[in-house]
C-alpha cells in the first residue's frame, strides 16, 4: 500500500546536540520536551487511512502524535489477515525503535481518523542516543516499558478467552480516554487487536452490554461496570 501524501504545516532546522543540554532525565516529560526543541522536524496532516510507513519500508526517522488516532499492524503472509498490534493515541511515539536501530519498520502505521503527528528524522535521534546519556535513559525506559507491555498482550492473547481478552482491551481504552470512550476504529480493527473474529468481538460485546457493564451506541462505548471488567480480565 502506498504512503498518502500529507500537508506539511511546518519545518524547523536542526540544533546542536549541545541544544539539548537540559533534556529532562524522567521519560515521562519525554514527549513535551521535544515538542519545545528547535530540532530537525515536521509537523504533518495526514487524512484518515493514510500509512504513516509500511512494513519493510526503511526507516527514516519516527512521529509523535498531536491529535488523531494510529494503529500498527503487520498482515499474515498471505495478505488474508491483519493482526492490530496497537492503538496510539496523542503523546505517543510511533516507530520509534525502528528509527534508533536504522532497521526497517516492522509493521505498518496506519492512521484511523484525520491525525496531526511531529516527524522526527531518525539521523538527529540517533546522534541524540549517542551523545546525550539522559537521552539514552529515557529512550530505553520507554522501549522497556514498551516490551513488558509486548510481553503481557501475548500472554493474554494465547491464554484468555475472548471476552477476557474484551474486557482487557476496553479498560487499556479507559485508561487513555476515560469511561466514555469514542472509538475511532472499526469493529474489525478491534477483533484484530485482541486475535478474534468479527462475529465473535460483535456477539462478545453484546453479552457484556447484556450484563450492564457497557453501554453501545454506534462508535460510542461507556465503561459501566469497571469492577465487573477487571474481574473478567483475570479468568
Amino acid at each position: 500500500m502506498a504512503t498518502a501524501l500529507a500537508y506539511k504545516i511546518e519545518e524547523e532546522k536542526t540544533p546542536s546536540v549541545s541544544a539539548w543540554s537540559t533534556f529532562p532525565v524522567c521519560s515521562k516529560d519525554l514527549y513535551n520536551y521535544l515538542l519545545e526543541q528547535k530540532l530537525g522536524k515536521r509537523t504533518l496532516k495526514f487524512p484518515r487511512k493514510s500509512i504513516l510507513f509500511s512494513e519493510g519500508e526503511g526507516t527514516k526517522g519516527f512521529y509523535l502524535i498531536l491529535s488523531g488516532t494510529v494503529r500498527t499492524y503487520k498482515d499474515s503472509p498471505n495478505g488474508q489477515r491483519q493482526q492490530t498490534l496497537k492503538i496510539y493515541s496523542p503523546e505517543s511515539w510511533v516507530g520509534l525503535r525502528d528509527a534508533i536501530s536504522e532497521d526497517s519498520y516492522n509493521k505498518t502505521a496506519e492512521c484511523l481518523e484525520d491525525t496531526v503527528v511531529i516527524y522526527i528524522n531518525g539521523e538527529d535521534a540517533r546522534q541524540l542516543f549517542n551523545q546525550d546519556y539522559r537521552f539514552q535513559n529515557a529512550i530505553l525506559k520507554y522501549i522497556s516499558k514498551e516490551c513488558k507491555s509486548a510481553e503481557n498482550r501475548i500472554y493474554s492473547m494465547g491464554t484468555k478467552q475472548v471476552h477476557s481478552k474484551l474486557a482487557e482491551f476496553l479498560l487499556s481504552l479507559k485508561e487513555k480516554y476515560g469511561s466514555e470512550i469514542n472509538v475511532k476504529f472499526s469493529r474489525e480493527v478491534m477483533a484484530t487487536t485482541i486475535g478474534s473474529k468479527t462475529e465473535t468481538l460483535v456477539r462478545a460485546l453484546a453479552d457484556l452490554k447484556a450484563k450492564g457493564w457497557i453501554e453501545i451506541d454506534k462508535n460510542f462505548i461507556a465503561i459501566r461496570n469497571e469492577d465487573a471488567l477487571l474481574k473478567l480480565m483475570e479468568i
